[in-house]
């Protein structure tokens, strides 16, 4: 039987289920996303990373939704606004990426495939700079490795003094700069409520000195994410904006 709201997103909410477990309801007309954040989940649940066991799917209040693993606690976000450690934070976020990067992304999809549909659709940039920026991707090293897709502080929770990782909508395999670059642009390019532009910044900056990354690499991903994220994010004002003016004062796009 499906009990309280524990927390809600753009694509589902999440319920509490029996005593040990949660129930990820996703949105009506969100089933595609429903199957594959499945797929995903099955894909990595036996990997060394700290997540949630999934138990299965079901049909509820005719929509599809996922069991998992019930992980009570607070999200690492809601932890950082309340502490303002900022290299606490950064050297948790890095510990934990730096883990999942490390396996092997066996069975999932591409992430250059992922980001090169998502700019194709961007509909805000003009082809001739799609095509420049598919340039860049193609240039780009591949890699086999766990790529999560969405990696930032509120899709880490902490709870009995471990932290786990949720949301596997997005995990690819991929090369692990990639992954990092689109943390990068998530943490400081992505409004967060409650967090200031200052903090945002820190915050960036500290992490990528613990994920110990080729600066020129990392640019050069970020525009691919940027613009990826244009597409993936098309129908949301705000979202795109951001992501404009981010290709805009990097990319020279006119």
């Amino acid at each position: 039987m499906i009990g309280e709201l524990l927390g809600k997103g753009k694509t589902a909410e999440v319920f509490a289920w029996d005593t040990d477990l949660a129930l990820k309801l996703f949105y009506r007309g969100h089933e595609d996303d429903a199957r594959k954040e499945y797929e995903n989940a099955l894909c990595i649940q036996n990997l060394d990373i700290p997540v949630a066991k999934c138990y299965g799917k079901i049909e509820a209040d005719h929509r599809m939704g996922i069991l998992y693993e019930r992980i009570d606690g607070s999200s690492s976000l809601e932890l950082f606004l309340k502490e303002k450690n900022i290299c606490g934070m950064a050297k948790q976020l890095a510990e934990t990426h730096k883990t999942m990067l490390r396996c092997m992304g066996t069975g999932l999809p591409n992430y250059k495939d992922i980001l090169q549909k998502n700019i194709l659709r961007a509909q805000c940039i003009a082809e001739g700079e799609k095509q420049q920026i598919l340039k860049i991707l193609a240039e780009l090293p591949s890699g086999d490795r766990l790529c999560h897709g969405d990696f930032h502080p509120d899709n880490l929770l902490y709870s009995n003094e471990a932290f786990w990782v949720i949301d596997f909508m997005n995990v690819a395999c991929g090369h692990p700069v990639l992954d990092i670059a689109r943390t990068v642009f998530l943490l400081k390019y992505v409004p967060a409520e409650g967090v200031e532009d200052t903090l945002r910044d820190a915050l960036t900056t500290a992490y990528i000195k613990e994920m110990d990354m080729n600066v020129e690499l990392l640019d050069r991903s970020l525009i691919v994410i940027a613009a990826a994220r244009a597409g993936e994010m098309q129908h949301d004002e705000e979202e795109c904006r951001v992501a404009m003016e981010y290709l805009q004062s990097n990319f020279l796009i006119i």
